[in-house]
């Protein structure tokens, strides 16, 4: 049966034999990285729109010419402009809900015979609650990553927050989060050169800590890297060749050791490589008011229509990424 919108009814809800599984089972593993939705790590937004930095730059090196007649005047003072990245929290809501019926026909199996001892019964609303957090957290990662910047200007637009990979914004145009250290690979297969590219930028153009970066992607993106840098001749102790597992989850270059990260949810034509000390969720809190719960993200039941027992799950989050010059991406290639 496919995922539909509607409340759980006895024929929504068929009662199997056997523990629950869920077939492509969410990996959210940036978001667990960074906190997850308990709030652990997390910073507090006192408004929809907050700053994620405030930033700015020096001038490029230079050798002056001051005489000691000319050192009797001071120079001019000079004005070091200032900048500032924001971001926006997204309100990310669900219903759950099953009718007195459903909850009710719970020993009906499926008619199959089965061996062994009958297995516990599943509670429709127990189960719809479950799933909905799962894919609640799904869909955030997925924003975090992916998602195209908006901006609200009335109550019948939605706040919509940057994702740290996002090219585009809402309606079109450029909103790419990550423009300082951005290596555009040219359409080709990746290579080394590709990444060179990143941590020449990171090391000399831009300078930026490259100590404690990590290197997400999903599975077929960081197969290209370490297919690179798992034979001669890049391979070494130090890339986990011939460990018992055979996978390589570190990589050494010129410009550093790298851990590396798979992110399921990450487009297949990305890598990024991020600093996760400067990465942490945003909670904009509800305030709990009249018996109503609230905090970070909370379950609550809804009034009642008739013979079904109705709730939502509710949050109000984002991603803070802190200034963009932390983190790098290498993206188009095939």
């Amino acid at each position: 049966m496919a995922n539909t919108d509607h409340i759980l009814t006895t024929f929504l809800t068929p009662q199997y034999h056997g523990q629950l599984i869920l077939q492509g089972a969410p990996q959210t593993t940036f978001l667990k990285r960074i906190g997850g939705l308990n709030g652990g790590g997390a910073k507090i937004a006192r408004g929809w729109t907050f700053a994620m930095n405030s930033h700015n730059a020096l001038d490029a090196s230079a050798q002056v010419s001051i005489t000691e007649e000319g050192s009797i005047t001071a120079p001019t003072p000079r004005a070091y402009d200032r900048a500032q990245d924001t971001q926006v929290c997204q309100i990310f809501q669900k219903g759950v809900g099953a009718t007195y019926a459903a909850q009710s026909d719970l020993q009906k199996l499926s008619g199959i015979a089965i061996t062994g001892p009958l297995e516990s019964v599943n509670d429709p609303i127990a189960s719809n609650l479950d799933m909905t957090l799962q894919q609640m957290a799904q869909d955030i990662e997925w924003c975090i990553l992916n998602g195209k910047y908006q901006t609200a200007g009335n109550d019948t637009t939605a706040y919509q927050m940057r994702g740290i990979f996002s090219r585009t914004v809402q309606g079109g145009g450029a909103g790419v989060t990550i423009t300082t250290h951005d290596v555009d690979c040219g359409g080709d297969a990746l290579t080394t050169a590709d990444f060179d590219a990143l941590m020449l930028a990171m090391k000399e153009t831009n300078p930026t800590p490259t100590n404690n970066l990590t290197i997400v992607g999903c599975y077929s993106a960081i197969k290209h890297l370490t297919d690179l840098y798992g034979i001669a001749p890049f391979a070494g102790p130090m890339n986990n060749i011939g460990t018992v597992s055979g996978a390589i989850d570190t990589i050494v270059t010129e410009a550093g050791r790298f851990p590396i990260m798979e992110v399921p949810q990450m487009a297949t034509h990305v890598l990024g490589v991020v600093d996760f000390s400067k990465i942490s969720m945003v909670f904009l809190p509800v305030p709990e008011r009249n018996g109503r719960p609230g905090g970070y993200l909370f379950y609550e039941p809804l009034a009642k229509t008739g013979a079904v027992d109705l709730g939502q799950l509710y949050t109000q989050c984002s991603v803070d990424i802190g200034a963009e010059e932390f983190h790098g991406q290498l993206w188009n290639f095939t």
